[in-house]
């Protein structure tokens, strides 16, 4: 298996070639003391076995070592795409999600892998049979063993093991250990929400029972730097997968990789020590659009949303258009629940494309389109937009797995050209070696610079924001250090920049959602009358309170000031984030103490629905509660009819109703929610159903009932449970909302 990691990742080694192998040999060494260990530990038990049944003893011996084998395999696979070792990173991500991600990896062909351990497992059960025939008396034999387990002794306790040496299994085995057997404290108390809050001392806090609950003014910062537009300016947001500020440079690696995007920073306003909050894409939507915290796993990943306000709610109460435009699966990471729950207008991911695009394909599954197409796509769905003002969410998807683009030959003779110019070998071999991820770069840059280009013969172009960030940097190139993977550009765009300006305070995504509506406020936007934003304001000069989820969906990082907590590690941060580790007891007590409060209160807002009142959401959206229900009794839904609500009497008007709960057992795929309107004869009006079969064990919905044809002003509303075959059906935390 050692041999087999050298032939996976040794071509892709971007490091000294003989440092690599050195690693790789010590890790040999290093094996072989933990399989030593191993069968020292195991021996007991085969020896039992062996009381009763040798043949048992010794199957057991080698169904055992295949399975290691097996998990060995799937590590070192991992470790050879993402040049991390795989630990609980698979116990948080969605199988579907996880599944996606490995058909559409060129680099991980599961055919060639399932033929490999197949060859494997006959070769060593041929094997295993001849070597239990065997006795081996040759002292030259042992002394040789017993020196190879030495050695390996040695290494582990004095040699501090890399990336490389590392043996992949047994460190994947040693995590998902640690993880089941972890306690989490779910308690949250008095002190907590007061811990929580003196890490934001300049907020101006208001409600008890909601931590994050504050007064806001949301100042229009941005004044001083935007002329005043004719009308309510277009938002429109761009979200580039895998952006990291170092690509936007002079030099990266020694080439100018993104010149037009740094052209656009240079000409509008720039923040070039900007954050996200998170180390995958998962983070961006809700920190960019609504400021908010991470939950469990990240706020889009929860079964149930929370209550919650968001650029895309406000701007859609405020008369805009919402859209979001994906040329991939908007189910990825959630995003189409999120946005349905923040009442957006229009989603169009790759199932809304026409047939003159080309369509992705890798390994039989259809990845989606390229960025130049969703861009092309976007303006010819803007102009059926009839709408005086927009809010455009942009979600790139080049830069990602499987980094497919057009005109191939173009921008490798482009990168050829760039790597020739390049003036250190050590840059050209990295170049050379990450060709596929860098060439994503050059293409998703020249995408974005013909979207620019197009929008400026657009009638609406005068009166357009353009904001361009990255949702993190790409995971497959390595990152300087643990704070340079949250390091993304932010950059506003606009024919009404007065001035172009870079900035050089620390912000974060989540410094973005009250930004923007302290600047659409003075166009008459009505922002929520209190926020509950964990960002401030992108001009605030305060070194912000943050913490960071990283790939494994673990908080573990915390930024305070000019100090940084890494994995329970204190570090000093220094001009463009580098870090030098620090000792500092007290420092890094304080950090630990605002991280705990941070990490205990993102998740008992988000689990215990503690982010907004329900009155103030309504106000908010600029609706009207009719009816709320919260209950956390058991409800049995076993007849063939249940009544949730019966004929409530509402304003024959536009209406809105949440549903959630939850259920143990997998409901019967017959059951199914009705919803129906009724006149004041009791005659039906509107009647439709949903299934509420859910794989997650939970329920939530958002119906839309529209105004009826009707003279009646009022009209009576019936919520109910249809289970046909009558199965046992339970569920409990029952909520139902009416706003109108």
């Amino acid at each position: 298996m050692r041999v087999v990691e050298i032939s996976l990742i040794g071509n892709d080694v971007t490091e000294n070639t003989t440092l690599f192998l050195k690693e790789e040999i010590i890790g040999f060494f290093s094996d072989c003391t933990i399989i030593f260990i191993g069968l020292f530990l195991f021996f007991p038990f085969f020896y039992f076995f062996s009381k009763y049944s040798n043949k048992t003893a010794k199957s057991i011996i080698l169904i055992s070592t295949l399975l290691f084998a097996l998990i060995q395999l799937i590590c070192i696979t991992f470790f050879s795409y993402q040049f991390v070792p795989l630990d609980v990173f698979i116990y948080k991500y969605d199988l579907k999600e996880m599944w996606m991600t490995v058909n559409t990896t060129d680099s991980v062909n599961v055919r060639m892998y399932i033929f490999m351990f197949s060859l494997f497992c006959v070769i060593y059960s041929i094997g295993f049979r001849w070597f239990i025939r065997k006795q081996f008396s040759s002292k030259k034999l042992k002394l040789i063993i017993g020196c190879i387990i030495g050695i390996g002794f040695v290494t582990q306790i004095f040699y501090s093991q890399t990336k490389y040496s590392q043996n992949k299994g047994y460190y994947f085995i040693g995590q998902s250990v640690k993880y089941y057997f972890q306690t989490d404290d779910t308690s949250y108390s008095l002190n907590d929400r007061k811990s929580f809050q003196a890490i934001y001392p300049t907020k101006k806090f208001t409600n008890v029972n909601y931590p994050l609950l504050h007064e806001s003014s949301y100042p229009n910062v941005l004044a001083t730097y935007i002329n005043k537009f004719e009308k309510k300016p277009n938002i429109v947001l761009l979200i580039v997968e895998g952006l990291n500020n170092d690509y936007i440079q002079d030099k990266y690696r020694g080439i100018d990789l993104m010149p037009n995007v740094r052209k656009l920073a240079q000409e509008g306003l720039y923040w070039n020590r900007c954050l996200t909050l998170g180390e995958r894409s998962f983070a961006a939507l809700p920190s960019l659009t609504g400021s908010l915290p991470y939950g469990e796993l990240g706020f889009t990943l929860q079964t149930i949303y929370p209550y919650h306000h968001s650029l895309v709610s406000v701007l859609h109460a405020n008369n805009y258009k919402t859209t979001f435009y994906y040329g991939q699966g908007a189910w990825f990471h959630r995003k189409n629940y999120f946005l349905n729950f923040n009442n957006i207008d229009y989603i169009f991911d790759k199932e809304t494309f026409g047939s003159n695009y080309q369509k992705i394909w890798v390994n039989d599954f259809f990845v989606g389109y390229n960025d130049k197409d969703l861009f092309s796509h976007s303006l010819k769905i803007i102009d059926t937009i009839k709408s005086k003002n927009r809010f455009d969410i942009y979600f790139t998807g080049t830069s990602h797995t499987p980094f497919k683009i057009n005109n191939q030959a173009h921008y490798e003779a482009r990168l050829t050209n760039l790597i020739q110019k390049c003036k250190s070998t050590k840059d050209k071999q990295f170049l050379n070696a990450n060709k596929k991820f860098i060439l994503s770069e050059l293409f998703v840059d020249d995408a974005i610079q013909e979207f620019i280009t197009a929008y400026k013969k657009r009638p609406d172009y005068d009166n357009t924001i353009f904001v361009i960030t990255g949702d993190h940097p790409m995971t497959e190139l390595p990152r300087d250090n643990s704070l340079k993977r949250y390091h993304v550009p932010l950059i506003l765009y606009s024919p009404k920049i007065k001035k172009p300006k870079t900035f050089i305070n620390v912000v974060t995504h989540l410094d973005f959602y009250e930004t923007i509506l302290g600047l659409l406020k003075n166009y008459g936007v009505t922002p929520p009358q209190q926020s509950t934003a964990l960002g401030s304001h992108l001009l605030n000069k305060r070194s912000p309170n943050v913490a960071f989820m990283n790939d494994n969906r673990e908080v573990i990082d915390f930024l305070s000031g000019n100090y940084y907590l890494s994995n329970k590690e204190l570090y000093r941060v220094h001009s463009n984030f580098t870090l030098s580790k620090v000792s500092n007891p007290t420092k890094l007590k304080e950090l630990t103490n605002k991280l705990n409060a941070f990490q205990k209160t993102s998740k008992y807002v988000c689990q215990n629905d503690k982010i907004i009142p329900i009155s103030l959401y309504a106000k908010g959206i600029k609706s009207k509660t009719i009816h709320y229900n919260s209950s956390n009794r058991d409800i049995s839904c076993s007849s063939e009819y249940t009544n949730i609500l019966q004929a409530k009497t509402i304003e024959n008007k536009t209406s809105y109703i949440d549903i959630s709960f939850r259920y143990d057992q997998q409901p019967d795929p017959n059951i199914s929610l009705v919803y129906q309107l009724q006149n004041k004869k009791n005659e039906v009006l509107f009647w439709k159903n949903v299934g509420v079969s859910n794989d997650e064990k939970a329920f939530q919905y958002r119906i839309e009932l529209p105004k009826q044809i009707t003279k009646e002003k009022t009209i009576k509303l019936s919520l109910l449970f249809w289970n046909i075959k009558k199965e046992g059906f339970k569920i409990k935390n029952l909520k139902v909302l009416i706003r109108q």
